[in-house]
Formats: structure tokens, sequence, C-alpha cells
């Protein structure tokens, strides 16, 4: 948890005006600003969950990999990866997988 809680956090909205938790605010142009920040020294941006920024980050191919989990759980409902991104930008290929021995499999792709 420290290390979650010691990470800088970004957060997309156009309707937040300040954020907490060690977090900064993107407003206005998202593409264009994680262009930028991905220009920057620093490591790896990870975006967790799916959300409406999913077809922002694939259209403006800003995305340089995905790693989608398989948790053996039924849950029924939920949004769906992908799910409102035009099936024209989702050209993804395998290139790795990892099984966890609790039954998680972890796979991962790459924009074509």
């Amino acid at each position: 948890m420290d290390r979650m809680n010691g990470l800088k956090k970004l957060v997309a909205s156009r309707s937040l005006k300040e954020v907490s938790w060690n977090a900064s605010l993107i407003e206005g142009d998202v593409a264009a600003e994680i262009a930028r920040i991905k220009q920057q020294a620093g490591g790896n941006i990870l975006k967790y969950g799916v959300s409406n920024l999913d077809q922002t980050l694939l259209a403006n191919r800003l995305v340089d990999e995905y790693q989608l989990s398989i948790v053996p759980t039924r849950v029924g409902h939920g949004k769906r990866a992908f799910q409102d991104v035009d099936p024209s930008l989702v050209k993804l290929e395998l290139i790795d997988t990892h099984r966890f021995k609790n039954g998680v499999i972890t796979l991962t792709y790459v924009p074509l």
C-alpha cells in the first residue's frame, strides 16, 4: 500500500476542479497532455480499468501495451474492455501470456 500511495497519479476529468492523494489533474486536451508526459523521463504510465478515456488513448496512438487479466470469477455485469472503442482502432498482437498459481492469466498485447 505504501508503494501505491507514493506513486504519482494522473486524473483526467471533465468535471473535477481539484484532486488529492498525490494526484495531478489533466484538463483540456487529454491526448496532448498524455503525449507530452510520455516524452518525459521517469517510467511507465499505467491505466487501470475500463473507461471513456480508452478511445481517446487508442485514437491518438498513446497505448504502448495492454495487460489484460482473466480472473476466474463470474461477475455477469460491468463494462467490457473496448466496449466503447471504434473496432477499427483495436488491432492487437499477443506478445506474452503469464499464468499465476491462483488461476489468473495475464495476456500482454501491443497495438499494431
